[in-house]
């Protein structure tokens, strides 16, 4: 058996070995943007090219249905017979196609959808049934691998050898010299090239390849655009190799792309868009009193000067209707269409220009709010942030906050009555400046529910929004959009800082409206992303004071702590979630409120598998300035959505060494691991504890949750629990030593980790004095009757405490479990080494005990104050959910 798993373990390492090469050469194509453009693209869901698409895929099954019953029909009957030639190419020999749009008309988002749709697949399996797409998506203002020759040879060769173990190494042994190479960095664009054809040459021996390349237009480099001209003649060696690459008509692209196969964008569109400003139009009918052929070409011209772009033919609609609601004659209306310039950016400045003499200062103003709304859907890309509802929507009263600081100040004084006149006022100065300044790109939206107008700040709750998708696509992706950002000089960090900012004084208005508080957990939790954004010195005192201003708010009670319990935790002990930002604020404390940190720590909420989410400094920072790990401490602990409430009674290292237990049950049971970190801070807190034979109850604390339970110590439940355990009618209390939980914890460190951490580990093992479990009650379900024994001498039921021993440590239901439940019954039965009490007085008894764990919250010395039950409304309350 032995030689068995010796042979198996060799076999794995020359596996691994074997591997690593071909990764290594692998990654050294990858760079770290290398998919960032195709990620911020347009999905095509959210584009308006839901009729495109669907005509699309249904050419792709053959099922377009020819109809001139009306207009609609028309337009799908002529978007219909646009797509046969790109159908056709995608089943055929044919190379190259080209797919040809202005800038903003929406070429990227198809491309995304050509790349990642299986209606394209099952048209390209028509050519080969064995066929692999690829792509590249050129982005001229991002980084020089984004719009270079090099960053396409490194993505398709990634994409190209990912998971192809044989093609990889042959292309290894054919290129000796890839072996060194580490990074791109290695790579010339000489050798990336031939590696490619070569790549390329061996790859279609046994598949054919689709390659879309969006962008074209966009193609910066040094050799200038003649390379990537090259490279598209390079690929028509390959008969197996067909190209769809898109651009704008640019007259060199023209030139090389005029004899290919192509299609239009804006002939695509236009039905569509011909639909959308004919509804615009339509709600002012009482006022257009043109004749229905001027009405026509009035909508025609549109279209025209559109292109395709459905953010132009937006601004531009909505000037037409500035000019319709100022009653202008057909003539000067007319005239205001044939001056709109074709070009966006340059719409866009007309429309500026309009403004008069202020236009400057309009741009400076648009310019900010674009800059906040970009930000707050950067922002909203992160899951953290995603969970904040602080961050649900961007509205208009956050908005306002962030762009005055005179408003701010008046907020932050909290001795002060808000004035609710001035709040609106100045919501209604804000909602006018974006219609005004951001000259369309950003619309203000009502709530989907109806607000009550009788509150102190009825629109409150009114959000600013992009007007579409492709403004959003315009600002951020666009040269163009790049110098309308340009006109305000903050930066990304001041602009993610002040949405922080924006969202406390709105939960300053929302607490005093509405009673609620958002928490302070999920509230946090966002800003690590912050250091990452952090820039000069400036920035991270902005940051460092923008933490002051949480703590501020959160000590004024205007935020909830998140993780339920009463007395409120420290807010230092909430920031122990967020590992940088924690250790700026224990940097200086008493062995008090060391302490009081260290107790209150929500290790719960901490990231177990990742050892820099585990604030190892900053803890060690509270031990050496006096933390008592052994010190015990009381709190309620506080369940949403059920209405029950408990008292614990805690210690700092009793609840760090429990939480480490269930946190090595949580990804795979079956490989429960000790993370070496949580050995670190175990040695640091047992280098100032004295207790380590302090018990704690091994019970399930958490009332409700929305996931399956897990498997720690599955053995113990709560005794309100009516599922059976074993299968078995009876449920076991146990309790269990600090030295137990020590000893587990050293029992499923990796042995390559016991030698790293051998004075540490050596330390731990000094500490641990005969670790035991205890069997404190048993609970016998009799059809729902409770009857409840506490055991008074534990002799009896070694062989049931042994096995469930062993179970704990080894993960298997031993064979013996039969046995102990039979005896278990008889002793039962006998009422052998028990005494019965009452369900209610249970957790009394373990209190008289001195047991750690939880209790009912009089048992435990608390009372229901007024605090305590507007803390637990908090928890039922919008802003927030889930208890430890």
């Amino acid at each position: 058996m032995s030689g068995f798993i010796t042979t198996q373990a060799e076999n794995r390492e020359e596996k691994e070995a074997k591997s690593a090469p071909r990764q290594r050469f692998l990654g050294s194509f990858r760079f770290k943007e290398m998919n960032q453009r195709m990620n911020a693209i347009t999905d095509p869901e959210d584009a308006c090219f839901d009729r495109i698409l669907e005509s699309f895929e249904k050419t792709a099954h053959d099922r377009a249905e020819i109809s001139s019953e009306t207009s609609e029909h028309q337009s799908s009957e002529e978007i219909d017979r646009l797509w046969y030639s790109f159908a056709d190419w995608l089943q055929s020999d044919g190379q190259l196609f080209w797919i040809q749009g202005k800038p903003g008309s929406g070429k990227s988002t198809l491309v995304k959808y050509f790349a990642s749709k299986k209606v394209t697949q099952t048209l390209l399996e028509q050519w080969n049934p064995n066929t692999q797409i690829l792509s590249h998506f050129f982005w001229k203002i991002g980084t020089s691998l984004q719009n270079n020759i090099k960053g396409l040879y490194c993505s398709l060769l990634h994409q190209l050898l990912q998971e192809k173990y044989e093609l990889t190494s042959n292309i290894m042994i054919s290129f000796p010299t890839s072996k060194s190479k580490q990074s791109y960095h290695d790579w010339s664009v000489t050798d990336l090239k031939g590696l490619l054809l070569k790549t390329l040459e061996l790859a279609t021996d046994k598949e054919h390849l689709c390659i879309f390349i969006d962008g074209l237009d966009e193609f910066v480099d040094d050799s200038g655009t003649e390379t990537i001209v090259k490279t598209l003649s390079d690929f028509k060696r390959f008969t197996k190799v067909k190209v769809c690459v898109t651009s704008r008509a640019e007259p060199w692209l023209k030139e090389e792309l005029d004899t290919a196969p192509n299609l239009k964008l804006q002939e695509l569109t236009a039905p569509d868009m011909r639909k959308w400003v004919h509804g615009r139009l339509q709600q002012f009918d009482t006022k257009f009193t043109f004749s229905p052929d001027s009405s026509s070409n009035l909508v025609e011209k549109l279209l025209k000067k559109a292109g395709g772009v459905f953010l132009w033919i937006h601004l531009a609609t909505q000037s037409v209707i500035r000019g319709i609601k100022d009653n202008e004659s057909e003539e000067i209306l007319m005239s205001r269409l044939e001056q709109l310039p074709e070009n966006l950016e340059d719409l866009y400045y007309d429309m500026w220009e309009r403004l008069g003499e202020d236009a400057s200062l309009y741009r400076k103003s648009a310019a900010t709010y674009l800059r906040l709304m970009v930000g707050f859907q950067t922002m909203m890309k992160d899951v953290c942030i995603q969970h904040c509802p602080a961050f649900g929507a961007l509205h208009i009263i956050k908005m306002a906050f962030a762009t005055r600081t005179d408003i701010q100040r008046a907020l932050a004084t909290f001795t002060d009555e808000i004035d609710y006149e001035m709040v609106n006022s100045l919501f209604e100065t804000t909602t006018n400046q974006i219609h005004t300044n951001c000259a369309g790109l950003l619309e203000v939206h009502p709530p989907i529910f109806t607000s009550d107008p009788h509150d102190p700040v009825p629109k409150m709750h009114d959000t600013v929004e992009f007007v579409h998708r492709t403004a959003y696509d315009f600002i951020v992706g666009t040269e163009a959009g790049q110098k309308i950002m340009s006109y305000s000089e903050i930066s990304h960090c001041e602009v993610e800082v002040l949405l922080f900012y924006s969202a406390l004084y709105w939960q300053r208005i929302l607490y005093s409206v509405h009673k609620l508080r958002m928490s302070t957990l999920h509230l946090v939790k966002g800003l690590p992303r912050l250091l990452g954004l952090k820039g000069p010195e400036e920035n991270m005192q902005k940051i460092k004071g923008l933490c002051c201003a949480i703590r501020t708010f959160y000590d004024n009670e205007f935020l909830a702590s998140g993780f339920g319990r009463w007395p409120r935790p420290p807010f230092a002990s909430i920031l122990a979630t967020v590992r940088p930002i924690f250790d700026w604020e224990v940097e200086h404390m008493d062995p008090d409120s060391a302490t009081s940190v260290l107790q209150n720590i929500p290790w719960h909420k901490l990231k177990w598998d990742e050892s820099n989410d585990i604030p190892v400094s900053g803890l060690r920072m509270l031990l050496s300035q006096g933390a008592d790990p052994d010190a015990a401490v009381s709190y309620a602990a506080l369940y949403p959505i059920t209405t029950v409430q408990y008292g614990k009674r805690t210690a700092a290292l009793w609840e760090f060494l429990y939480h480490t237990q269930w946190a090595m049950w949580q990804n795979d049971s079956q490989n429960r691991t000790t993370q070496p970190h949580v050995v670190e801070i175990a040695a640091e807190m047992l280098q100032r504890s004295s207790n380590v034979d302090q018990h704690g109850l091994l019970v399930h604390e958490k009332m409700f949750s929305g996931k399956p339970r897990s498997e720690r110590f599955f053995y113990s439940l709560k005794i309100e629990e009516e599922e059976n355990i074993y299968n078995a009618r009876t449920k076991c209390i146990l309790s269990a030593n600090i030295s137990y939980l020590l000893d587990s914890m050293l029992r499923f460190l990796p042995q390559q980790d016991k030698a790293k951490m051998h004075d540490q580990v050596q330390f731990i093992e000094s500490k641990i004095v005969d670790p035991m479990i205890f069997l404190r009650v048993l609970v016998a379900d009799d059809d729902g009757v409770l009857q409840c024994f506490q055991i008074i001498d534990q002799h009896p039921f070694q062989g049931l405490i042994d096995t469930i021993n062993e179970q704990e440590r080894t993960h298997q239901r031993p064979r013996r479990f039969g046995q102990c439940k039979d005896e278990m019954a008889s002793l039962l039965e006998a009422k052998t080494a028990m005494v019965e009490i009452e369900s209610k007085c249970v957790r009394r008894t373990f209190v008289e005990q001195g047991l750690l764990g939880t209790y009912e919250i009089e048992d435990n010395g608390l009372e229901y104050s007024p605090e305590l039950l507007r803390e637990i409304e908090d928890q039922t309350g919008l802003f927030y959910y889930d208890a430890s």
